[in-house]
């Protein structure tokens, strides 16, 4: 699925993908793979961007749509974005691969530093941890590492 670190920081001119992790949970019954980076800096004209991005949920979804190796059959926002007062965007995506998927993508901005999360699990069973539990751990490490945030 080209979910490579510079693969998933691709929509992002000057910032470099860093802290790329991947973490795998599976049991017999579910299962469920997170993908996180970290992309910094980001330029002035990104940060504006993604500003402006924030309460546009179509155009991410089609954006998305166009990703190697999915047909995606819905794009929806994803729940619990508001949260983050006005700074993340994120989408729940049913997706046909080899297996019915649900890929949840969610993406924070603090300062010049965006933290991307990939949730990807089984179509129809909730994953064990939400793609939003994982963005909120992963933005209070940022805050605490950005000055003035």
């Amino acid at each position: 699925m080209g979910a490579t670190a510079s693969a998933l920081a691709g929509s992002f001119g000057t910032g470099r993908a860093r802290n790329f992790a991947v973490f795998l949970y599976s049991d017999p019954r579910s299962y469920e793979l997170i993908a996180l980076l970290l992309v910094y800096p980001l330029s002035t004209p990104e940060t504006a961007w993604f500003d402006l991005q924030v309460s546009k949920h179509e155009p991410f979804c089609q954006a998305l749509s166009n990703s190697p190796g999915l047909t995606i059959k819905s794009c929806q926002p994803l729940q619990g974005t508001d949260e983050f007062k006005g700074r993340a965007l994120g989408a729940s995506i049913g997706a046909t691969t080899t297996i019915n998927l649900r890929v949840d993508i969610a993406i924070v901005r603090r300062g010049t530093v965006a933290a991307v999360v990939y949730g990807f699990y089984s179509e129809g069973t909730p994953p064990p941890i939400g793609v939003i539990e994982m963005v909120r751990l992963l933005d209070a490490r940022v805050a605490t590492a950005v000055v003035g945030e």
